[in-house]
């Protein structure tokens, strides 16, 4: 497995473990200790592309319409990535006969 489907998956879980325990609204919002998810660059990513916002008090949540676009560009730049990929190895076949 790569280290961007690791990635994709530790993400996925941090936005799923939001899922679990309802944090999906600011009524909803829970701190990091109730959600059982610790400050790293997932989180930080997640809460800088807006799929995570502040509620108060230290209190996260998880804006779904958010996260559904910000997994349909995820989406599309992996597929990009295949694409470019499977040229280049077409383009390299090409080259070394």
């Amino acid at each position: 497995m790569t280290w961007y489907a690791w990635f994709m998956m530790f993400e996925s879980a941090v936005m799923r473990t939001f899922h679990e325990h309802g944090a999906l609204s600011p009524e909803t919002a829970l701190t990091r200790v109730e959600l059982g998810v610790r400050f790293d660059s997932l989180f930080n990513r997640l809460a800088a592309a807006g799929v995570i916002k502040t509620a108060s008090s230290g209190r996260f949540y998880m804006d779904t319409k958010e996260q559904s676009r910000y997994v349909a560009i995820r989406r599309w730049a992996a597929a990009a990535v295949v694409v470019c990929l499977v040229g280049f190895a077409f383009i390299l076949a090409a080259i070394l006969g």
